[in-house]
Parts: C-alpha cells; structure tokens; sequence
C-alpha cells in the first residue's frame, strides 16, 4: 500500500518550494505576522535538512525575513545585527512594526467635537503646524493677505500694513506688551475694593 501512494501522489519538487522560498518578499501593507506564516508554510515544503539530520530552517527562515521585508530602515537595522537568532529577528520585526503603527495613531491629526452655539464643529485638538500671520497675528490662510486687518494699519515704527504687536522693528513689540501691562496693572489697582483688604 504504501508504494502505490509513493507512485500515485506527486512527486515534490525541492528545487521549486525552495526557488519559491527564496522569492518570498513581504507586501506593501501586509502585517509581519502574515509575512511570517506563509514563509514558515514555505519553508516547511522546502525539507531544509543537511546530511547530518539537522534542520537549518531556522536559519533561512531568518535570512529570507531580512531580505524579504518591504521596510527598507528595518532591513537596515537587521542586517547591522551580528548573526542573530531567529526568535531575536522576529521580536526586532515586531516592535518595529508596532512602533510603526503607534507612530501612525500619535502623528495623525486628532479632532474633536465642539458645541459652538448649538451647532458642532470639528475643531483640531492637536495642531503643531498652525500658521500664523506676521502682520496681524491671526490665523493665515491663502486669502489672508487680501483680507489682513492689519493691511491699512500703520504702526509706531511708521511702517504701513502691520499692527504694532507683531512690529520686527527692535524695541517697538516690547514697548507695546509693556505698555498693555501697565494698563492691565493700573486696571487691576483700580478695581480693588476696601472688602479685599480688610482680609
């Protein structure tokens, strides 16, 4: 019986699962996990056994993961590696991999909701790339030039279009910020009643 099943069942061709094998490269967007299952199925087929009856599985398992993986700055990092394990190999993918992701969640922009009058607006919770104007101050927008409060104003320095907070000139912003203390100062002075100071 077991001749006939010897005869009858294809005869496997080591040099084609190993010529496979050796093609294997991870997807664009394929999980390392994924890459990793379909290269241990190959490798199985490929029946790597020396004459000793050693298995060097282990081995080309983990040179095929450094050649194979689509991000370039991980395959860099794995082949600084002085001859590491395979189990050392596939923590390194993994950990990339998830560091990859988590950089993906921190780096996208997160919105939230806000109620504004009854109505909701998705407003930017985190936005570090916020552009400003260097005439008035305000948010920029392509249009904002055309439409600067700023852009009829003349400031102390004597220069048209911009306001006097936002002045390049030397000493002209720091005069103008010291000046708005002074006043709020004064305000606050003004406002003290004789029931705060009986305390």
């Amino acid at each position: 019986m077991k001749a006939f099943y010897e005869h009858c069942l294809l005869q496997k061709n080591l040099t084609m699962e190993s010529y496979r094998f050796n093609n294997m490269v991870q997807k664009e967007h394929q999980p390392f996990s994924e890459f990793l299952t379909e290269l241990r199925t190959q490798v199985d087929r490929c029946e790597f056994n020396c004459t000793c009856k050693l298995s060097y599985e282990d081995r080309m398992l983990r040179d095929r993961i450094i050649t194979g993986v689509f991000d370039k700055k991980l395959q860099l990092k794995l082949l600084d590696g002085r001859d590491e394990k395979l189990d050392h190999v596939i923590d390194v993918c993994k950990t990339f991999e998830a560091a990859k992701v988590n950089k993906g969640i921190l780096t996208s922009k997160q919105s939230i909701s806000a109620v504004v009058d009854g109505k909701t607006d998705s407003v930017n919770a985190v936005n570090y790339n916020r552009r400003f104007c260097f005439n008035c101050g305000g948010d920029w927008k392509p249009d904002h030039k055309s439409k600067c409060p700023a852009k009829d104003s003349t400031c102390q320095c004597g220069k048209k279009g911009h306001f006097r907070k936002m002045c390049r000139k030397k000493g002209t912003r720091s005069e103008a910020s010291t000046s708005e203390s002074k006043s709020k100062e004064k305000q606050r002075v003004d406002n003290v009643s004789w029931a705060d100071l009986s305390e």
